[in-house]
């Protein structure tokens, strides 16, 4: 075997979890004569990371420097990446003065992995530097950038600099995705809790139709059962939203489309009282005896 295949089966077996067999093969690669390259490293420190061994990723990581191998911008990525997912972002900014100080360019990937980790422990001046760090230096930001900048101000309730987050996301040309729209509504349900505003009908089903539209009839399967157990009931506007992120996600043709219609009609009627007994999601939806019949001609 070459060092290609038996860096293909390194890879099998840390998508396996099963790094003991990474390590020797890695052994039995140097034992034929063949030296494992950044590849190779790259590949078990992420796996060591993967399974929450930040020191022994640390220390191998070290082991590789010290064996000659060339620390390129990447491996620094999957460094800092690793140690910014354990919550030692200190040793991940320290990795990142390392790459400036080997006048090496840190790419919009390494930015984000600090900017997140900042975010996500509110610590947000530290954020806001590295952002405008990238703007001095020419770096794009991309939609993880400022997804994870609107994180921290939802984190601290800041509503209008998210505001402003988004503004400027679209002026740089990227459109939100459903994590960032999640994040600002997070961000505005955390001021509407500070005010003791609580949600209403209307506020569910402007997130329910937000998140179903896009497609992630997960989350808005969520918040109709947070509805639900509120005790504000859904009404025919509320199902309408969710029944067409529903019909969305499955790709149901323009026919099927119509059916979904005739759902949304029906509901005002007879079916509404059958609905609110059944569960959210697809399962209310087979469920309901009046309902399936035009649900299965749907589809």
């Amino acid at each position: 075997m070459d060092a290609a295949s038996y860096n293909t089966l390194i890879y099998g077996y840390c998508r396996k979890r099963k790094l003991e067999e990474d390590f020797k093969l890695m052994d039995e690669m140097v034992e034929r004569g063949l030296k494992p390259d950044n590849y190779t490293c790259n590949i078990l420190i992420r796996g060591l990371f993967d399974m929450n061994k930040v020191v022994e990723a640390i220390q191998f990581w070290g082991s590789c420097k010290r064996n000659g191998m060339i620390q390129d911008l990447y491996t620094y990525s999957v460094m800092i990446d690793g140690c910014c997912k354990a919550e030692r972002a200190e040793e991940g900014n320290k990795l990142f003065d390392e790459i400036i100080g080997k006048n090496m360019q840190p790419n919009t990937v390494v930015y984000n992995h600090l900017i997140g980790a900042y975010c996500k422990s509110g610590r947000l001046s530290m954020a806001s530097d590295l952002r405008e760090d990238m703007r001095i230096k020419g770096i794009s930001p991309n939609c993880a950038t400022y997804t994870f900048l609107i994180k921290g101000m939802s984190i601290i309730s800041r509503v209008e600099e998210a505001k402003l987050l988004l503004e400027e996301m679209k002026e740089e040309g990227l459109e939100p995705n459903v994590f960032t729209l999640h994040n600002l509504v997070e961000c505005l349900l955390h001021e509407m809790h500070t005010k003791n505003i609580l949600p209403n009908k209307i506020t569910y089903t402007v997130m329910i139709g937000g998140y179903a539209r896009d497609g992630n009839v997960t989350e808005a399967s969520r918040l109709l059962n947070e509805m639900r157990e509120k005790g504000i009931v859904p009404d025919s506007i509320t199902y309408k939203e969710f029944i067409c992120g529903y019909l969305k996600q499955r790709d149901i043709s323009e026919r099927s489309k119509h059916y979904g219609q005739s759902i949304k009609s029906s509901i005002h009627g007879r079916y509404s009282s059958s609905l609110h007994k059944h569960e959210s999601g697809p399962k209310w939806l087979l469920r309901s005896r009046e309902l399936k019949p035009v649900f299965v001609g749907a589809v």
